[in-house]
């Protein structure tokens, strides 16, 4: 009966975990954009979709609790009906001369001292099929096959911090992000990517950082590990320390000159200075504290290469002059290269070199002045974006 239980309530309980993971996403979402939820009046409509996620819900629960209730109602049934199998046997067996009464009430007794070990059992049986069909979808994620990439990742001995060559990159759907990219990046310097939307900027930060592994190409690298800032800046709901050492030792000076770099000054006017819990994502910061905080995160640890995905699209035009001026006027043996998307004409002033990408493609790498005067894209995307 187990076996066959196990194999009835597989699908109802996979079904029941798949729709409480629909539900807890669809609310994650309702809560998580709530403001823009209100502002544009969807309540009713975000209301019924939770509505039809619990709907779902229900019902699935309501399938795998029927074949439950009729797997342990079968349990209990079971149990009288042995003790009742065991009297009539029992008495058939005194009666034939074959045992006596006293064997048959011991063997009895056994039973009824078994009765509660073999319901704990069913119980936990019963709780078998929920737990397997989670364990089978966290199975899953593990079991998710990561590609191998093509390009040969090598180490450089060089003045560079990064070559690639012929670099491609082709996402699951299969839109090319990056085609036959070649590119020198010198160590120390400040380089600024630029494109327009969907030119694949990111993904070039991607790829640097490691987090992204393209199809085709070779990449060397002078560095085996960098920091990096990306457009979502990710705070935990602890203290900010948490979110500034990532639970690794930093040296207290070097956190200092990091918050100061990153313009953070804000946190000593918190109630507990870095003490300071900032709720889940850093629900009680503003977008622009976020990304000051993971930026000084990124600029305390002792990476020579910064990545800054678009790191300054949350600041102020202020605060970003502050901010970049500060990382160019960090003391020599303190200098880094750093990577920057960069989307506003100051932050582009402030870099040695400039890398202009158009549909996956790197169409000219220079100075302003160079690109500007012989770049048609690059001087079309500067001149919209207007003056500093």
């Amino acid at each position: 009966s187990n076996h066959l239980f196990q194999r009835r309530i597989d699908a109802p309980a996979a079904a029941v975990q798949q729709q409480l993971s629909d539900l807890a996403g669809s609310v994650h979402e309702m809560v998580d954009g709530f403001g823009v939820v209100k502002a544009l009046g969807l309540e009713q409509q975000v209301g019924s979709g939770v509505d039809e996620h619990i709907s779902a819900v229900m019902r699935a629960k309501i399938r795998e609790r029927r074949i439950r209730v009729f797997y342990e109602f079968w349990q209990e049934v079971m149990l009288p009906v042995v003790q009742v199998l065991i009297l009539f046997l029992g008495a058939y067996r005194v009666r034939a001369g074959a045992a006596s009464i006293g064997q048959i009430a011991g063997l009895l007794g056994l039973f009824n001292l078994l009765v509660w070990p073999l319901r704990l059992l069913a119980f936990a049986l019963a709780e078998v099929a929920t737990s397997q069909a989670g364990a089978r979808r966290i199975q899953a994620l593990i079991d998710e096959p990561i590609p191998e990439p093509t390009p040969t990742v090598a180490p450089l001995d060089a003045d560079n911090a990064f070559e690639l060559d012929a670099v491609d990159m082709v996402h699951d759907d299969g839109r090319l992000a990056l085609d036959a990219v070649t590119l020198r990046i010198r160590s120390g310097s400040t380089v600024a990517v630029v494109g327009a939307t969907g030119s694949g900027k990111s993904t070039l930060i991607g790829i640097l950082s490691g987090l992204e592994r393209p199809t085709a190409g070779v990449i060397r690298s002078a560095q085996t590990r960098v920091a990096a800032v990306f457009q979502e800046p990710i705070v935990l709901s602890g203290p900010i320390s948490d979110s500034l050492t990532m639970g690794h030792p930093v040296d207290r000076r070097r956190l200092n000159v990091a918050l100061r770099v990153a313009s953070a000054e804000f946190i000593d006017d918190l109630p507990a200075g870095l003490q300071t819990k900032i709720g889940e994502r850093g629900i009680t910061l503003s977008g622009g504290q976020r990304q000051r905080v993971a930026l000084a995160r990124a600029l305390a640890d002792p990476s020579a290469v910064l990545l800054l995905d678009d790191t300054t699209s949350s600041l102020d035009a202020a605060t970003e002059e502050r901010v970049l001026q500060a990382l160019a006027d960090m003391e020599p043996d303190a200098r880094r290269t750093v990577v920057m998307v960069a989307a506003r004409p100051s932050s582009i002033s402030f870099a040695d070199e400039i890398v202009v990408l158009d549909r996956g493609t790197v169409v000219g790498q220079g100075s302003h002045a160079e690109l500007h005067a012989n770049n048609d894209v690059y001087r079309t995307l500067y001149d919209a974006l207007g003056q500093p």
